[in-house]
């Protein structure tokens, strides 16, 4: 294997491609604001008529990361298309799940990706069909706090979908779980997990 380069800037290799695949979060901002001279690559890089598309294990789907981008300053024109890993949990359960009873693991904002869908929400004491993982209900939990309730769903074989296959995630500062951590656990004690999102295929 021939020995990686370290590059300092995009400059570097931006002549080379016509088509550039960029991560949003860690690379593009930090879950709170644009990281520092974001905004100016991205404009030569539109200015020198390339292609770019953001991919992104966020657990939401594309219109609502655009505007939280937009938020950050970065215009719709700087880009083809976002492609995350919530449209294609989305698409998903449109396509194969619908009429089912759907447990939400994951804060309120997720709770977007089953608008428009024909599956009916239900509490951990019913009979779940799906679970939709899109992470912790809180942004200070550990796993700990949900394994009880994780093994209680394997046992009654209930279907994990995840939406972001991340262990953990720096927001600003702070280190927080994600749903690739729930996943991982509830793997390990036999359930069953559909993943959506890097590194898995479907989102290339």
């Amino acid at each position: 294997m021939k020995d990686c380069v370290k590059l300092n800037n995009l400059s570097e290799i931006r002549d080379f491609y016509d088509v550039f695949l960029i991560d949003l979060w860690g690379v593009i901002h930090n879950g709170i604001a644009a990281f520092e001279n974001v905004i100016p690559v991205l404009n030569t890089l539109k200015q020198n008529n390339k292609m770019v598309f953001f991919i992104t294990n966020a657990p939401r789907r594309s219109f609502i990361i655009s505007q939280q981008l937009e938020g950050f300053g970065i215009k719709q024109d700087f880009y083809e298309k976002i492609v995350s890993s919530g449209e294609l949990t989305w698409l998903s359960i449109k396509e194969k799940y619908q009429k089912k009873n759907c447990l939400m693991i994951g804060p309120p904002r997720d709770y977007h990706l089953v608008e428009g869908l024909d599956v009916t929400i239900v509490d951990k004491d019913s009979d779940v069909d799906i679970i939709l993982n899109t992470g912790p209900w809180g942004d200070d939990d550990c796993l700990e706090n949900y394994t009880d309730l994780l093994d209680s769903l394997a046992r009654k074989h209930s279907h994990m979908i995840c939406s972001n296959p991340d262990k953990i995630v720096v927001r600003g500062e702070n280190f927080m779980i994600c749903a690739g951590l729930l996943a991982e656990y509830y793997e390990k004690i036999g359930g069953k997990v559909e993943y959506y999102g890097k590194p898995y295929k479907q989102i290339y």
